[in-house]
């Protein structure tokens, strides 16, 4: 069963050179969902920074191992518009 749905957006400055993500976690048990506001990091980052902000909130204990990945589904959407990105991450 999964528990967990990493749903993350990514936005690249062309300008610049640097990548950009904002995410979700829903907690498909409990029926709850946490927002990461818009931040730097580029390739998988977003994984890391969602079990940061998990253990902040105290979802989890401690960053997922290696079995951990069969409760987890991820979903990243690459090449979206910053606004897009920025307002994913939005906490309301």
């Amino acid at each position: 069963m999964i528990k967990y749905v990493i749903h993350a957006k990514k936005w690249f400055d062309k300008v610049n050179g640097n990548t950009y993500h904002s995410v979700r976690v829903l907690d498909t048990v409990r029926q709850l969902q946490l927002k990461v506001p818009f931040r730097y990091g580029y390739g998988e980052h977003y994984r890391t920074t969602a079990q940061q902000e998990m253990i902040k909130q105290g979802w989890i204990k401690e960053e997922f191992k290696h079995t951990d990945f069969l409760n987890l589904h991820y979903i990243c959407e690459e090449d979206c518009k910053k606004r897009d990105v920025v307002a994913w991450g939005k906490v309301a």
